[in-house]
């Protein structure tokens, strides 16, 4: 599992991490697209005090904020919190 480090996590007095797990879908993958290396499961900080569903949001908005990727129908991306509970985004 990587870490996600992202420039407003240093604003956050008390975080907790939710982890992201980001596969590249097989009909739009291609060995020279470099967004590919970004598969895996990351562990991004998020406000403590922040409910599960925005708490998701804002780790999706810094991941995707971190990486600037260009084509986000590139990924599937599932959320969870700490202990690996699936989160769902509504």
């Amino acid at each position: 599992m990587r870490t996600l480090h992202h420039d407003n996590e240093i604003y956050y007095p008390a975080t907790r991490n939710i982890i992201l797990e980001v596969e590249t879908r097989q009909e739009l993958w291609s060995p020279e697209e470099p967004s590919n290396r970004l598969a895996g499961l990351w562990k991004v900080a998020v406000p403590l005090e922040q409910d599960d569903v925005d708490a998701g949001w804002t780790a999706m908005g810094a991941f995707f904020t971190v990486f600037e990727t260009a084509n986000l129908q590139t990924f599937d991306v599932y959320v969870y919190d700490e202990q690996m509970n699936p989160i769902e985004l509504d």
